[in-house]
């Protein structure tokens, strides 16, 4: 790739950003994925309503090299918010949001 298609690529990706809304009831689990192959070697970092999200037994990170998954097992009302996964590399940031609204 040369320096012309990575600072276009760059200018590209930088600024990407998508939103999406979802719904689900008590009880279900939920999948959250982001399509991250575009960028070598991103970091990736999740948050619920601006708070970074660790992996545990009821949200559970992953990545592969296309993809960055947040699945949420046994929603519940509380669960509901905006979720949002950064995945940034040399080549730019692309930032998905979820907004997630969870029937009780």
């Amino acid at each position: 790739m040369s320096a012309k298609d990575v600072n276009s690529w760059y200018e590209i990706t930088k600024f990407l950003s998508f939103q999406v809304p979802m719904e689900g009831s008590q009880g279900d689990n939920v999948c959250m994925v982001m399509n991250s192959g575009r960028l070598p070697s991103p970091s990736v970092a999740w948050f619920k309503d601006e708070e970074p999200i660790v992996s545990n037994s009821h949200l559970e990170i992953s990545q592969d090299p296309d993809h960055c998954k947040l699945m949420v097992y046994q929603v519940t009302p509380a669960d509901s918010g905006t979720y949002k996964c950064v995945a940034s590399s040399v080549m730019g940031t692309i930032t998905k949001k979820f907004l997630l609204n969870i029937e009780g």
